[in-house]
């Protein structure tokens, strides 16, 4: 026996201590064990699979069984396994993803690229019609780096339309290797199967360097689509809510807020999926939660965790809460070169302006649980023109001083931003059947 076989066997009776049936774990070891043997034996040009990642592949899906959340042994025992205590990690907070993986719609992959001294490695995917989550892991020889950019393409380069990236990662200028996470979601269904994910990294030198990692995507299942377009009021507010989407990656809600409404909504505080034995999928915790577009400004989608694969007979979407305020109260006006504040909501969240350096940095009165950015990056200055911030930073909450880089052309003051996210709420009670 191999050393990395005494190594899983050792790993295998951990788990067994969980009390999973042993015809099924000595099956996905088995299963695990030749895979592994008849990919080494391939040999793969393009990338390879190591002997770890047919191994997590079998296993992985007895191993999440057990919910992480309701056995801590269990998920130490699991995230034991080389490579997985990350992804572990990454999904510790996502429902639907975990669902994924026990219903066995993790789809290992294992490709790896390498160029001076930077290795990518594409771990395993989770993917529907209109979504892809890869799992990779970035290791970086002596000098630090970090990522610039991401791009994926078909096989032969087409372009895909895809709408956005979320990336979840470590701080890769302190890591030399981290696992990490890349969620892309896409207009349309993917017109192609065979895709390449480009990962271009600055090295510590300030080198670019380009990995290309390509792989099929195999998930072949159909989302389940639910036409509610029912009409509701919230403190006479009127939202209507469009079709409800649920794909194994996530829940998608589409909504429209009426433009004649008096307030301004910017979002659900607890919307959420109900089943008839109250189990609950709620919003994304770490990843994208909404989108829409400037061309219809009222519409949105919103995501939540997603009960893909749980069998429910009842299904609701409820919510209660939502983020408001009066539209005549969404504008700041700052005059940078006075470091003035011109304008703001009433209750005067805004104070202790400072400009200096390129610069702008202000204090926000928050309140216990906010943790949303109360101004957008971009703004107009007073000639009209449009302008973006170069970055921005610092946390949400009460008392935390917010940064943020002017853009570095000359514009006119005072400049004036929009509000996007405000501790001020409507309430109500909503209710609607799904199923």
């Amino acid at each position: 026996m191999s050393v990395e076989e005494d190594r899983l066997e050792k790993w295998k009776e951990e788990i067994m201590e969980q009390r999973i049936p042993e015809d099924r774990l000595q099956a996905a070891i088995r299963s695990g064990l030749e895979r592994a043997k008849q990919k080494k034996r391939k040999k793969r040009l393009t990338g390879k699979k190591g002997f770890w990642s047919a191994i997590i592949a079998a296993v992985l899906v007895v191993a999440f069984v057990t919910s992480i959340r309701v056995s801590p042994a269990f998920a130490n025992a699991v995230a034991a396994l080389p490579g997985m205590d990350k992804i572990v990690a990454l999904i510790a907070d996502n429902e639907g993803l975990q669902s994924a993986i026990r219903h066995e719609h993790y789809q290992a992959v294992g490709v790896t690229d390498e160029v001076a001294g930077v290795r990518a490695t594409v771990e395993g995917i989770i993917a529907d019609q209109t979504n892809l989550v890869v799992f990779y892991t970035l290791e970086l020889e002596g000098a630090r780096g970090f990522i610039e950019k991401f791009e994926l393409t078909g096989a032969n380069g087409e372009d895909l339309d895809w709408g956005s990236m979320s990336h979840n990662y470590d701080d890769q200028y302190e890591k030399n290797v981290s696992t990490n996470a890349l969620e892309i979601s896409f207009q349309s269904p993917l017109p192609t199967k065979d895709v390449v994910l480009q990962i271009k990294v600055m090295d510590g030198y300030g080198k670019e360097l380009s990995l290309k990692l390509p792989f099929t995507i195999e998930s072949d299942v159909e989302d389940i689509k639910f036409a509610v377009n029912e009409t509701v009021m919230v403190e006479g507010q009127s939202i209507t809510i469009g079709n409800v989407v649920i794909s194994p990656v996530r829940t998608a809600i589409e909504v429209e807020f009426d433009p004649a409404n008096t307030m301004e909504i910017f979002g659900f505080e607890d919307l959420r999926i109900v089943d008839g034995k109250g189990r609950v999928w709620s919003s994304i915790q770490n990843g994208v939660t909404g989108s829409g577009t400037e061309e219809e400004p009222n519409r949105h989608t919103f995501y939540l965790q997603s009960n893909y694969f749980e069998e429910a007979d009842q299904l609701y979407l409820q919510f209660g809460k939502l983020m408001a305020m009066k539209k005549e109260e969404t504008t700041v006006v700052i005059d940078t070169e006075r470091q003035k504040i011109l304008q703001q909501p009433k209750d005067a969240r805004f104070s202790n302006l400072r400009v200096g350096n390129g610069t702008m940095q202000f204090d926000f009165r928050g309140e216990k649980g906010f943790i949303h950015t109360p101004l957008s990056i971009e703004f107009t200055d007073a000639d009209g023109k449009e302008f973006r911030l170069e970055w921005w930073s610092g946390g949400a909450e009460a008392g935390m001083p917010k940064r943020m880089g002017l853009p570095n052309k000359p514009f006119a003051d005072p400049i004036t931003f929009k509000i996007q996210g405000y501790p001020s709420y409507i309430t109500g009670d909503v209710n609607l059947k799904l199923r």
